[in-house]
């Protein structure tokens, strides 16, 4: 059956609206969340790599120059932060950006949780959005290795991209082979923007995966990927049809990228023809600053259009991975069964069933130091007491094929009346 984005996107609206605690408040929560611990993680890695250092400008510059002086104002002669100091603090940055972004990931996993639980109709609350901590580790396991195959892959296609834009460029030297040049690389770079779109997009459903069926790893990777075979069109579509939504943002950023472009081109053109005194710089300060103000202004509409517009879309989406994997909604996951407590353990104690989360049950079941293997414990079976043999009946008479003969009567003297013609048996008797 083919996917019907526009009744799957009226339904989750439906959904939406009587879900209880509200979707955006939950949404809320979970933006803020994440925000508040990224950023004390920012906040420690700062003060780890040297108080800030790491926010200046001038970073770059020292390392590449190999001058110091500039971020932490030294006057004195030599470095003031020796190259060791530099690269500490280099791995100290890349430590920071992959535990914030393992983070987030642990959390998006949660988040899709609380979506596949909201178009399901169970009203999930914010405790649903650490549901999934407990599987922190396969988590972090499977967003390292999904970060490391979507850069590989992009890598890949953006090394082919500049051979491609290079033999582009050398072609566009010879009058003759211009327009060739220019194809070339126009092709090049769409063809890069693609790669790049298809190799990550196959990842899509691996947060849904963990979160529905508990499985991690290179085993979510491999099922993503075979799931959004012949469906990426499909996926992208999806989300082509929210871009409405996000006129705000697109609209603010692309006033204000126009802006510092018109100004750092009317600037250079100043400088080239020497017309540069303060009333330019002044209008281009009034300019930029009247700029960001209607972008941020156009920014904030955004932030508060996503806490109704991220339930929506990941609600439509987590429909989408339902239909690619073939359930229902109403499906929901298989029933957990857990075990029965050991036949032969004290019964009178308090059982605990620990597992990691899995659909099938499996795991440990433990009480007073009895640990049963995997899997529900088989109970023996039980045996019946002997019962008494029942008693012999008495065998039945044998069945009487023909009625008994009656006895026979006595002689008596013969009437003569009996016969029909009235004659008598002995001779010489009465005559009528």
């Amino acid at each position: 059956m083919e996917f019907q984005r526009g009744q799957v996107k009226r339904e989750v609206r439906a959904v939406m609206r009587t879900t209880r605690p509200r979707p955006i408040w939950v949404t809320l929560f979970y933006l803020f969340i994440v925000g508040l611990v990224g950023g004390v993680i920012n906040a420690v890695i700062s003060v780890l790599a040297g108080g800030g250092i790491l926010t200046s400008p001038d970073l770059l510059g020292a390392l590449l120059t190999n001058n110091y002086d500039t971020i932490v104002g030294n006057t004195g002669p030599g470095p003031a932060v020796p190259p060791g100091t530099a690269i500490y603090m280099t791995v100290i940055a890349l430590v920071g950006a992959l535990l914030t972004n393992l983070w987030q990931s642990a959390m998006q996993v949660g988040y899709a949780d609380y979506s596949m639980d909201l178009v399901r109709g169970r009203n999930p609350g914010i405790d649903k959005l650490f549901a999934m901590l407990r599987m922190a580790w396969p988590i972090i396991v499977t967003a390292f290795l999904v970060g490391l195959f979507s850069a590989l892959w992009a890598i890949l296609f953006y090394v082919a991209g500049l051979i491609v834009v290079g033999i582009g460029a050398a072609l566009m030297v010879e009058s003759a082979l211009t327009i060739l040049g220019v194809v070339l690389m126009i092709v090049a770079l769409v063809g890069m923007v693609i790669g790049i779109l298809w190799a990550v997009l196959r990842y899509s459903m691996v947060t849904y995966l963990i979160a529905d069926q508990g499985i991690s790893g290179l085993e979510a990777i491999r099922e993503s990927k075979r799931l959004m075979k012949g469906n990426l069109l499909k996926y992208v579509g999806l989300h082509l049809s929210f871009i409405l939504w996000y006129l705000p943002a697109i609209i603010g950023s692309g006033f204000l990228a126009l802006t510092v472009s018109t100004l750092i081109g009317e600037t250079a053109a100043n400088a080239v023809v020497g017309i540069f005194d303060e009333s330019h710089i002044l209008d281009a300060i009034y300019g930029l600053l009247g700029t960001m103000a209607l972008s941020g202004l156009l920014l904030l509409i955004q932030i508060i259009l996503n806490l109704y517009l991220t339930p929506y879309v990941k609600g439509t989406e987590a429909r989408f991975y339902f239909w690619l994997a073939g359930r229902e909604v109403d499906d929901g996951r298989p029933a957990y069964d857990p075990p029965m407590p050991p036949v032969n353990g004290p019964q009178n104690s308090t059982y605990t069933w620990t597992d990691e989360f899995s659909s099938s049950g499996q795991g440990t079941y433990s009480a007073a130091g009895y640990s049963e293997p995997p899997g529900r414990p088989q109970e023996p079976p039980r045996e019946l007491p002997p019962q008494p043999a029942p008693p012999e009946t008495p065998p039945a008479p044998p069945a009487q094929s023909e009625a008994p003969e009656a006895p026979e009567k006595p002689n008596a003297p013969e009437d003569p009346w009996d016969r029909p013609d009235g004659s008598s048996a002995k001779s010489g008797g009465p005559e009528a």
